[in-house]
């Protein structure tokens, strides 16, 4: 018998440990799985970018949550101002989808930090916190684990107190209420201090102080267009386009009742940023407004979503862009019964603002492998969308192929049989540089199956002779099925081909589990979706 074929450190099935060194570091991951453990604040940046909503395909959301909030509270005690500092640094740069995760975060360190971390967290609440949404999230994440300290009262004041007064009667009339609160609620328990008198008369109409009658001339024009608007009848369309264009009213502002007119929403369509635009293509369609591509307001919609420039200062996040993508070309919402025909115009615009969204796209003319994990476990949605993981990774994995000019796109999967089938196993998705994101994806989920081998890419690799520069897998690090653990597989081909290939795992999930090796510095885990992710890679495979 032949022990070694059993027990070896250079070929370990993964639902075993590599023995030696290597394996100590290794932990159990949810499939049964041996991989690498991250460390806490690399597990910190997977929640600030992909949260936990809708859970994962082997952990649901209460528990993901439950798991990831310890994990924050536990990195706040131990580098509190870090974590701030962090937060900050994602939340202002637009590099997570949502902005939910950095809002909870800011409000944890805020209750379990030390007194230099909560009076950081303290003063930096409205840069995380930045509209009335974001603040109303806050107020409740606070309420549920803590009181209001005069520290914590004297931040979330400066919500009123430091901004203009165009963009406070902008901020109330536009974020009325959320997670039930209203910003008569936090002026109640906050009282401000403002000096200035016009500011002082939109604090009173915004608590609803009787006194604000006899000043009406003294108030915002802003606030006086939303009251009128409000008290209209719904037949009073042609005075609600005159307010609305007069005073370029947001969309937050117009009654639901008037949202179905197409006048209301010619009217509008000026006053839409970026990311309002995105969410709103459907109902425009499906209104009337838009119906083919030679009309002056599609022309217009599809100047804004090719202008990078206007993408760029929007910080539209990439999958923002994707899931409206998606949405729209399928003629349907996700939720609802809305209906309409999708512009193809549009739905090519929408594929052009995907790549700019992402930040400092440049090429690097090495050789990439880009492995795109298609298992099972990959066909649970990406933050409780109707996109899932798979199809996600395909289209981050279109930022490279449409940035290098050397570069294997393919899906792996896992199942018994022959490793090496590239019928099962590693499929050719026939991705290219000129395929529309949503040929992409319905190519990608039309592949979903199986066992999860992460292995795989770098096992291909080799058996085709590839030259790679760099391997960038796609997955939710929940590999269990293989018989040489993916770090070995990468050791292999590197010295099969004769140098050492660098690979990049970009993460799906906010687990605690990476394939990649921490020890080895050719090696890097990184955030699925992270807007930054093209610098990233760029700095770590030119390095």
């Amino acid at each position: 018998m032949q022990y070694s074929k059993s027990y070896s450190t250079k070929k370990t099935a993964q639902n075993q440990k590599i023995p030696g060194p290597k394996g100590e570091n290794q932990v159990k991951n949810n499939a049964g799985g041996f991989v690498f453990g991250i460390d806490e604040f690399k597990k910190l940046d997977r929640f600030l970018i992909l949260g936990t909503e809708g859970g994962s395909y082997y952990v649901n959301q209460h528990n993901l949550t439950i798991e990831n909030a310890n994990n924050v509270v536990e990195c706040i005690k131990k580098d509190g101002e870090k974590v701030v500092n962090r937060v900050i640094e994602i939340s202002q740069e637009g590099r997570a989808p949502k902005n939910d995760p950095a809002i909870f975060t800011i409000a944890l360190a805020c209750t379990f930090g030390d007194e230099k971390t909560k009076k950081l967290a303290y003063d930096n609440i409205t840069n995380v916190c930045r509209t009335g949404t974001h603040l109303f999230q806050f107020m409740q994440s606070v309420k549920d684990m803590r009181g209001f300290s005069r520290g914590l009262r004297r931040g979330i004041s400066k919500y009123y107190t430091d901004r203009p007064v165009n963009n406070l009667a902008f901020q109330l009339v536009k974020y009325r209420q959320r997670a039930g609160w209203t910003h008569k609620d936090v002026l109640a328990l906050t009282h401000p201090k403002i000096k200035e008198e016009n500011k002082n008369e939109l604090i009173r109409w915004a608590v609803g102080n009787e006194k604000r009658q006899a000043n009406k001339e003294k108030l915002h024009p802003i606030i006086n267009a939303f009251e009128e608007i409000n008290k209209l009848n719904e037949k009073d369309v042609k005075r609600a386009v005159e307010i609305i264009t007069e005073h370029r009213l947001p969309l937050e502002c117009v009654p639901t009742y008037f949202q179905k007119d197409k006048k209301i929403w010619e009217a509008v369509l000026p006053n839409l940023m970026i990311i309002a635009l995105t969410r709103n293509l459907g109902r425009m369609t499906a209104c009337g407004l838009l119906e083919n591509a030679l009309q002056t307001e599609t022309k217009d919609i599809i100047c804004k979503l090719t202008d990078a420039g206007q993408i760029k200062r929007s910080k539209i996040h990439p999958l923002q862009v994707l899931l409206a993508l998606k949405t729209y070309e399928q003629g349907c919402g996700f939720r609802g019964s809305l209906s309409w025909n999708p512009i193809p115009q549009i739905v090519d615009a929408l594929n052009e603002a995907f790549y700019m969204s992402f930040k400092n796209v440049e090429p690097t003319n090495k050789s990439f492998y880009l492995g795109i994990d298609v298992s099972g476990s990959m066909s649970s949605t990406i933050m409780n969308t109707n996109i899932s993981n798979a199809e996600a990774a395909a289209a981050l994995a279109m930022v490279t192929a449409r940035t290098e000019k050397n570069y294997e796109c393919r899906g792996f999967t896992s199942a018994s049989g022959d490793y090496f089938s590239r019928n099962t196993l590693m499929t050719d998705l026939g991705i290219t540089p000129n395929m529309r994101l949503d040929d992409v994806m319905r190519t990608t989920n039309r592949r979903n199956f199986g066992a999860t081998d992460c292995s795989l890419p770098m096992i291909h690799a080799k058996k085709q002779k590839m030259d790679v520069d760099c391997f960038i897998v796609y997955t939710d690090n929940e590999t269990w099925h293989g018989k040489t653990h993916p770090c070995q597989a990468l050791e292999d081909y590197r010295q099969f081909i004769g140098h050492q290939a660098k690979l990049i795992v970009a993460a799906f999930s906010t687990s605690e589990f990476s394939i990649a090796d921490p020890n080895d510095s050719n090696s890097l885990d990184i955030v699925g979706f992270d807007a930054a992710i093209p610098s990233v890679i760029r700095s770590f495979v030119t390095e």
